[in-house]
């Protein structure tokens, strides 16, 4: 034989629990049809309290746009001014500002419900059928404005120590950001610290500051030991460790790559199959823009698992070299190609003329030989456009000695047909030889 016991049912607080039947039976005792019959003094108590009651909304209607209004006037007359400590701008006039137009606004609402509810009240209060109902409204409201002040008092010392961390993380953060701000500027530097690690390491610091400073807060917190919040914190958990695998990963290669410092925003790089300027470094993603205008998006995980190309760094410094590789027949002298392949680089736009560009002879093939060019640039920007102009001024310089390129792959019948140079095509009255076949008759 089993018994089951009963959980006790919840009870409202005192002195709700008492008012509770009593304020229900009062509305089915109220006699409406005696609500009609009413005297002139209660029509007049009725005008009365509306009155009071129109001209209380219509002075709070002007209350608040005033409150502002003074608000905004102090700010611009200077009376309102940042919190500053050793002219250091700890809380700035906007904010402060900013922080009373919310109070004002809050403000205006409290007073638009006292108002009204006080209304009512006045009106239940006017007829004796509700008069009971008043009364009973105005204990709930009392009971309810005691139990929110007794809470209120019991919640102080933690609101204290709430407001004192968050104080004091606000500081640390106010500090570090500063001196960020400062190092970021070049107002002042550190041994071995580079000054485009400011604002990320900033950044790193900021996170982890506001994580534990919510960690922190958090017990005191109305409601922290109830299973509803330790069931959401559970969900969320479980949300956050399914669906940021690949974010962590992303966080923890953009940390790597803001130390490394393989590349700055501005930099010319070659990531993958990918070349352009880096407009963007975030802690998840890396912008970039091509020279066709395209903007690609790429995930610092992938771009720490690719390798990687800065054709900016050198150029700052020491300069790029850019090269080109051309194949000429063993029939033109080698000296005369390496002449026309350094005039080529001289006459194009970017190359420096110190360090003197330079060829070198890569290979001997079959049928050719591969000569190289190189030489030195500043404008890694502008390497396309370099490369374009270069190649153009290849064809020209060996179109203006007469120097075919035939290779790699060319095919002809060279016997008296004609050249492929084009300024001996383009010169009137050329003509080709005819094909000439040699026959042996026999004897």
């Amino acid at each position: 034989m089993s018994s089951t016991t009963e959980a006790p049912a919840a009870s409202l607080p005192e002195p709700v629990e008492d008012l509770l039947p009593d304020t229900l039976g009062l509305f089915n005792q109220i006699d409406f049809k005696a609500l009609v019959n009413l005297t002139l003094e209660e029509i007049a108590m009725l005008l009365v309290a509306t009155l009071i009651f129109s001209l209380l909304w219509r002075w709070l209607g002007h209350l608040r746009p005033w409150l502002l209004k003074l608000i905004d006037n102090a700010r611009e007359r200077g009376v309102i001014r940042s919190l500053t400590l050793k002219n250091i701008e700890l809380i700035p006039g906007t904010g402060i500002a900013q922080a009373l137009r919310i109070l004002a606004q809050g403000l205006g609402i409290t007073l638009y419900l006292i108002s009204l509810l006080g209304f009512l009240v006045a009106l239940s209060s006017i007829f004796p059928p509700t008069r009971g109902v008043a009364l009973t409204a105005l204990q709930y409201i009392g009971a309810f404005i005691m139990g929110a002040l007794q809470a209120g008092v019991a919640f102080i010392p933690n609101l204290i120590s709430m407001a004192f961390i968050a104080f004091v993380s606000w500081g640390i953060l106010r500090i570090v950001g500063i001196i960020a701000r400062a190092v970021d500027a070049r107002q002042i530097s550190f041994p071995g610290f580079h000054r485009d690690w400011a604002m990320p390491t900033y950044g790193i610091f900021r996170f982890l500051v506001i994580v534990i400073s919510v960690v922190m807060i958090g017990p005191y917190l109305p409601g922290y030991e109830s299973p509803a919040f330790k069931g959401a914190a559970v969900f969320l958990g479980v949300l956050v460790s399914l669906g940021s695998s690949s974010a962590v990963a992303n966080v923890i290669a953009g940390i790597m790559l803001i130390y490394m410092r393989p590349f700055k925003v501005g930099d010319r790089v070659n990531i993958g199959q990918v070349v352009g300027d880096v407009m963007e470094m975030s802690i998840l993603v890396t912008r970039i823009k091509t020279p066709k205008n395209e903007n690609i998006t790429i995930p610092n995980a992938i771009i720490l698992n690719n390798h990687l190309t800065n054709y900016s760094s050198s150029a700052r410094k020491e300069g790029l070299i850019i090269y080109s590789t051309v194949t000429i027949g063993y029939d033109v002298p080698w000296p005369q190609v390496h002449e026309l392949l350094t005039n080529a680089a001289k006459a194009t736009q970017g190359i420096e003329a110190d360090p003197e560009p330079f060829v070198l002879q890569k290979s001997l093939d079959d049928f050719y030989v591969s000569y190289e060019i190189n030489a030195c640039t500043h404008e890694a920007e502008r390497m396309p456009k370099i490369y374009s102009d270069l190649h153009q001024n290849i064809q020209d310089q060996f179109d203006k000695a007469g120097v075919e390129i035939m290779s790699p792959h060319y095919g002809t019948l060279r016997d008296g047909n004609a050249s492929t140079v084009p300024s001996l095509l383009s010169k009137q009255g050329y003509k080709a030889s005819p094909f000439h076949v040699a026959v042996n008759s026999g004897s």
